[in-house]
């Protein structure tokens, strides 16, 4: 039997399931790519001593400033098969690729944190950088240190410049049916598209209590593009760059106030250059 008519026949029966397997994706090889990127809060967990048993809850909000920096450099993208019935090959492509991140950073946050029976302790927070974020933590804490790990997951909108060939494919049946559509590699521009991404962050937290004072190192990987990762309707032949954020803070410790200063510093594991920012964070205990 002939595989194209094998193909249609499969499409016909399960078209409301196999919609965009038959008919295939949109794709597209980068060239060029110009992202706006806000990496989200370190997360260092209670950063002083939590009792036995014991439950805190708090309001925290925090600004930061860096000079704009632009991260770039080069990524590989491999070749894939993509327009109608996925028949054309899209080839292998260096984009050359530059993250933008901003002068101005500002979070608000809620956090919970619970002391167990044991050392242990665990907490979760929502908050906005200015984007939607959940994190989670768990550490051992005592009366001197404190050590655990978190995840922060969040989902962005951003504007994104980009260029590369790409190939469309059919999105209803009409199209598929009648050719209505293009499937034919070609160059597109596209300036100031926005995306809506999810991404990631993970990383770990020491600090160290002297007195009223905290000191605390968290070093964490943070992904810009973990899911979601297509532009627009085309899908990417990359994965993007990661990066590497370093958070320095100090912070005084009040029986209801949490007052710090931090210093972060960025850098990519695929791109050039370095980011740093100062910040202020200020928590208030219910």
């Amino acid at each position: 039997m002939d595989n194209h008519f094998f193909r249609f026949a499969i499409c016909i029966i399960f078209l409301p399931l196999l919609l965009a397997g038959c008919f295939g994706t949109p794709g597209i090889s980068l060239t060029k790519g110009d992202y706006n990127i806000d990496p989200p809060p370190s997360i260092n967990g209670a950063m002083r001593h939590v009792g036995k048993g014991d439950s805190l809850r708090a309001l925290m909000v925090g600004l930061g400033y860096g000079p704009r920096k632009n991260l770039s450099g080069r990524v590989h993208g491999d070749s894939q098969n993509a327009g109608a019935y996925d028949k054309i090959t899209l080839p292998e492509t260096d984009g050359q690729i530059t993250y933008n991140l901003p002068y101005l950073e500002g979070l608000f946050e809620y956090r919970e944190i619970h002391g167990t029976e044991s050392d242990n302790e665990w907490g979760l927070g929502l908050g906005l950088y200015p984007f939607p974020y959940f994190h989670f933590f768990g550490a051992i804490n005592t009366s001197i240190s404190e050590i655990g790990a978190f995840a922060l997951f969040s989902v962005s909108m951003e504007s994104v410049d980009y260029e590369g060939i790409a190939v469309d494919a059919p999105s209803t049946y009409k199209e598929a049916w009648q050719g209505d559509y293009s499937d034919d590699p070609r160059y597109i521009r596209n300036t100031n598209e926005i995306s809506i991404h999810g991404n990631a962050e993970f990383g770990a937290f020491v600090n160290f209590f002297v007195g009223n004072f905290t000191v605390s190192y968290a070093p964490s990987i943070f992904f810009p593009w973990l899911f979601f990762d297509d532009l627009g309707e085309y899908n990417t032949t990359f994965f993007y760059p990661w990066l590497f954020i370093q958070n320095f803070q100090a912070n005084y410790n009040l029986s209801k106030w949490n007052i710090g200063i931090n210093f972060r510093d960025i850098l990519s594991n695929t791109l050039s250059g370095n980011y740093w920012q100062i910040g202020l964070n200020v928590s208030y205990y219910l």
